[in-house]
């Protein structure tokens, strides 16, 4: 048998040296929603749902910070400022507070030191004399920061009316704010409001503010912009210019006093993307026109060399429009295909993860992303087997990867579209022989009711097996399942199977059949939703309240959450490789070690804030791979493993027979090689085996306790790897 390396077959049995310097979270994230974009000399500052980006306007280089690599309590940023001492200011969104950076430290200002309250952050403006002016989305106040000292502006010290004061901007040392309709200013001593009933303001709302190079005062409305030059309001919309029937929810003024405005696509068939007004008519760029992706921009941004910068949302790109030539970069450090991730399965030679949604799925290595083909709309589940193929399991069927071709998996049982009452049938994984498990559709039972002339349907799932050349299926009608839905299936160490249905938990040795239900057994419930086995064979259970219970197929033990029961939740169940346990819930990730819990969320781990966590995987080497709406979070106490690639020198024409083997086995290296080593380690990268040869063309290994299963070897000639791959102990 010729062994030879494929894609999805990288063996690791190495970590990188000093793994503890490796950082404990790492985060993969992918945003879309560009909130705000800043300048500073060569860079812009760009604040994401999902921390900050620095963006070098020279190389394209780009820098991350988020809540997993700088302290900063919030990753949801919604304002940037710089004053004149080059400090970044930054505004968020979740935890009511503003951050602090000089380019060596973060200071953070929130309701511990400072007199903010718990509201989002809106707007920042820095005055002449580098006072940090703040507003939030609590009615009628503003704060001022002068470094040291905070001051509290609200109605009962001032003109502010009980509006809403999101939006600054800095004239000098005047300072201007918009309270919905109305236009605030402020000198340090003396307060001026411009309402309806005292100046010719048009009382639309307002949602930004911008003050040109002249000094006049430029206000965003929905459906259209106002310029104050200090006398006069002029408001331009569709009534006096050429300006498109759009919704605005963006402003910048570029250095030649142009108006920018950012304008996403509507319902209405209105094309979005970018405006300009020069003072008399406005000028469109969208898809028609220019080289802009998509229509979802909702913030634009004019730097100090007229360059224009765009967040769009539909591309999921920063945009610059730099004269005629136009260029996008990536606001995340992810090569993912999308937001919300829908599955996470660790390949089980490499342990690394493959990522799916559901129309895309990724393979990641830790350097780089390969895109999966035939990863159709709708996919219902990915795994891997112990000899590197991958399996995308979709409506019209599985698809087979051997790292080199992609192929059919012949006569796949039911996984049809459009039958009332059918189920998810997201359930699939392999054994160590190789041999897929999945659920599939078997029937749908009609039922009519003639007393209200009713149909009803009611669909039942089975378990189907391949061995790699039939299928053989199980269901309520020729096995002990019961009918209804399949949960989630698992292999236990001694490939028996084990399935989560609607009313019991299943055990199939490959021989009988036993169910654990209320009626027979001390299990808690029949609706089997999520559940693992731990390294010692005992069942988890969630309990739907953030915590577990453990059977042991004797009794069931409940362990509580300290803190959290009983509120409801629940979510995606594991063990780690040290039989520890971990359930993914709304916005949290929970460890259970049998003693000790440690709950970590949005406060004290880089979780996002109001991101959904939806899927939860953990690879061979015990990092936590946990799918959120913003991306990936890879989590490891005492530093993520980041395993590194098997490169081989020279790929030789190696054969090894007999594989499968019983009592023996001989590797055939073609040719006499100097300096020979060969190692061989288990499914779980436990080094079992070595030997050294001065000089060697045949080796002979004899079978010493060896378990029946999948084995992997390395053998190295002048301490350069020539060939690494699998055996099989029958």
């Amino acid at each position: 048998m010729k062994t030879k390396l494929i894609l999805f077959v990288i063996l690791v049995f190495f970590c990188k040296a000093g793994i503890a310097q490796n950082p404990e979270w790492i985060f993969l994230s992918k945003v879309s929603y560009i909130n705000t974009i800043a300048d500073e000399d060569n860079c812009v500052w760009v604040g994401t749902n999902a921390g900050i980006v620095r963006i070098n306007k020279t190389t394209g280089n780009r820098d991350f910070f988020d809540k997993s690599n700088s302290p900063i309590p919030d990753s949801w940023i919604t304002t940037i400022a710089i004053d004149n001492n080059g400090i970044k200011w930054f505004g968020c969104r979740n935890k009511a507070c503003i951050i602090k950076f000089d380019n060596y430290n973060w200071t953070v200002y929130d309701t511990s030191n400072s007199p903010l309250q718990t509201q989002s952050i809106e707007s920042i403006a820095i005055d002449k004399s580098n006072n940090v002016w703040v507003s939030t989305n609590k009615k009628g106040i503003i704060w001022k920061f002068d470094g040291t000292n905070w001051s509290v502006f609200d109605t009962t010290n001032s003109v502010i009316p009980d509006l809403d004061c999101c939006r600054l901007c800095a004239n000098g040392n005047n300072i201007w704010f918009t309270c919905e309709g109305a236009l605030v200013m402020f000198d340090g001593k003396n307060w001026i409001k411009y309402t309806a009933s005292n100046s010719n303001i048009s009382g639309k709302k307002i949602t930004k503010i911008e003050n040109d190079k002249n000094g006049d005062i430029w206000m965003l409305h929905y459906s259209g912009i106002e310029k104050f030059d200090g006398n006069t309001f002029t408001l331009y919309d569709l009534t006096n210019t050429n300006y498109p029937n759009a919704v605005l929810y963006s402003m910048s003024i570029d250095d030649d006093n142009v108006i920018w405005t950012g304008c996403p696509s509507n319902n209405l068939g209105f094309l979005g993307g970018i405006m300009s007004f020069d003072g008399n008519s406005w000028t469109k760029y969208d898809s028609n026109n220019s080289p802009i992706s998509a229509d979802g921009v909702y913030y634009v941004y004019a730097d100090n060399s007229s360059s224009i910068w765009f967040g769009d949302k539909d591309s999921d790109k920063v945009g610059r429009k730099n004269g005629s030539t136009w260029t996008n970069y990536n606001p995340y450090n992810s090569e993912l295909p999308g937001m919300y991730v829908q599955f996470i399965v660790n390949d089980k030679n490499n342990g690394n993860p493959i990522i799916g949604y559901t129309s895309s799925g990724v393979n990641y290595d830790w350097s780089d992303w390969t895109t999966l083909p035939y990863y159709e709309n709708g996919c219902l589940g990915i795994t891997t087997d112990l000899f590197g193929n991958l399996y995308i399991k979709n409506r019209t069927g599985i698809k087979k990867y051997d790292g080199t071709k992609w192929s059919d998996v012949p006569n796949c049982p039911g996984l049809p579209y459009g039958y009332p009452g059918i189920g998810s049938l997201t359930s699939i994984t392999t054994d160590s022989f190789g041999d897929i498990w999945m659920d599939y559709f078997d029937r749908v039972e009609t039922i009519y009711d003639p007393t209200n002339g009713s149909t009803y349907y009611y669909s039942h799932e089975g378990l189907a097996h391949f061995n790699g050349n039939n299928w053989s299926t199980y269901n309520n009608l020729n096995s002990p399942l019961p009918g209804g839905s399949i949960n989630q299936i698992k292999i236990d160490e001694n490939n028996h199977i084990w399935i989560g249905t609607d009313s019991g938990l299943i055990k199939f040795d490959r021989s009988n059949w036993t169910v654990y239900n209320t009626l027979n057994s001390s299990i808690p419930f029949n609706y089997i939703q999520s559940f693992t086995i731990d390294t010692s064979g005992n069942i988890w259970l969630v309990d739907y309240n953030f915590g577990f219970y453990k059977f042991d197929f004797v009794t069931s033990t409940h362990y509580p959450h300290p803190s959290l029961y009983p509120y409801y939740s629940s979510g995606i169940v594991e063990a780690d490789i040290d039989g520890s346990i971990w359930q993914m819930t709304n916005f949290r990730l929970i460890h259970f070690d049998g003693v000790n819990w440690t709950t970590f969320d949005a406060n004290n781990s880089p979780i996002p804030d109001n991101a959904n966590t939806l899927a939860l995987s953990i690879d061979k080497f015990g990092n936590k791979w946990l799918g959120t709406q913003f991306g990936v979070l890879v989590h490891k106490v005492g530093g993520v493993i980041i395993p590194e690639k098997l490169t081989i020198e020279k790929e030789l024409d190696i054969k090894v027979y007999p594989n499968p083997f019983l009592d023996a086995f001989e590797l055939d290296l073609g040719m006499q090689l100097k300096d020979v080593k060969i190692k061989i380690f288990d499914v779980l990268g436990r080094h079992i085996y070595s030997a050294n040869y001065k000089q060697i063309q045949k080796i002979s290994i004899n079978r010493i306790n060896w378990r029946s299963g999948v084995y992997f070897y390395q053998l190295k000639s002048n301490n350069k790897i020539i060939s690494s791959g699998k055996l099989i102990a029958e």
